[in-house]
């Protein structure tokens, strides 16, 4: 008996001197590594998905001018000539769900200043993204929701939750900061290179080689109808930007297309920029859908230009 109650106190002046003390040491030194990590890493780089979607859920810029939605907003839109309240929050991977999410928290604040959206001809479609987008704020319910059966519970751990997306994290800071392999300007990340002739032949081949229709899911086609109909305040801007002409060859439906861009000019608050058949030649795209900066800064004035005839900015 007496064995054992040395044992047990052996024991317990163990966890006490030496066990309890190291894990508080792991703990604290885990949060503050993260809280470190996220204010300089992940919220220091605007180009980052994540600081974006932080961005648009806690941060309110009365003057700022909103350019949403996938890759191409974020390669084709340059903020800096379309206005200088504008910041590019478009998503590289992301979808019209993801859009839809910035959308309905843009439309939360009391702002008066238009929406600049960037329609993809493809039509409305649901994937997110990179994960590595949402881990910061994966437990704001919208985004939680959003995630869906993406969500795991490790989400809530600080530190371990970013398990797998250090290395991303960095790499976007790092770009952000010295430019590295792609020019940065207020959220837009732009290819500065041009791609080879025989290259971009290559792609073209490949694009011409692969048919696709424009559909919308249903489910976001309501949900975009109810953020116009329950938001006379905002002026919402679509824009088709410009597509290499073998995408839009091959694109199907055209005729659901031209339907949906008229359903969406049906609406008051709407107005809609077609310029996806813009003739530019290939040396101004880094792929069938996305135009090099060089392309980009051509597009965000003619766009600039259009959004000052128009009245939508001054």
């Amino acid at each position: 008996m007496e064995k054992q109650i040395l044992s047990t106190s052996s024991f317990s002046i163990f966890l006490k001197k030496y066990l309890f003390p190291v894990l508080l040491l792991i703990a604290v030194s885990g949060y503050l590594f993260s809280y470190f990590f996220e204010q300089k890493i992940i919220l220091g780089a605007e180009n980052d998905g994540a600081y974006k979607v932080n961005r648009i859920i806690n941060e309110i810029h009365p003057d700022e001018i909103a350019l949403l939605g996938s890759s191409r907003c974020e390669s084709n839109y340059v903020p800096g000539i379309i206005s200088h309240n504008a910041f590019n929050y478009g998503l590289s991977g992301a979808q019209d769900n993801v859009l839809l999410f910035f959308l309905e928290e843009e439309v939360k604040k009391n702002k008066h200043t238009p929406i600049i959206i960037n329609m993809d001809p493809d039509g409305l479609n649901n994937p997110i993204g990179d994960i590595s987008y949402y881990l910061y704020n994966a437990n704001y319910p919208p985004v939680k929701k959003l995630l869906d059966t993406l969500y795991k519970f490790r989400y809530v751990i600080p530190f371990l939750k970013y398990y797998g997306s250090f290395e991303i994290y960095t790499k976007y800071y790092l770009n952000n900061k010295l430019n590295v392999t792609k020019i940065t300007d207020h959220g837009g990340s732009f290819e500065g290179g041009i791609v080879t002739p025989e290259k971009f032949n290559v792609m073209i081949k490949e694009r011409l080689e692969s048919p696709l229709d424009f559909k919308n899911d249903s489910v976001l086609a309501v949900r975009l109808r109810n953020i116009l109909i329950e938001h006379p305040e905002r002026k919402f801007v679509f824009v088709f930007s410009p597509s290499h002409w073998s995408y839009m060859t091959m694109l199907g439906k055209i005729k659901d297309l031209r339907a949906f861009m008229n359903e969406l000019r049906s609406y008051k608050n709407v107005r809609v920029f077609n310029m996806s058949l813009m003739p530019y030649p290939d040396s101004l795209f880094t792929n069938t859908m996305h135009l090099n900066y060089t392309g980009s800064k051509l597009f965000s004035s003619a766009l600039r230009d259009s959004l000052k005839t128009t009245g939508i900015i001054q």
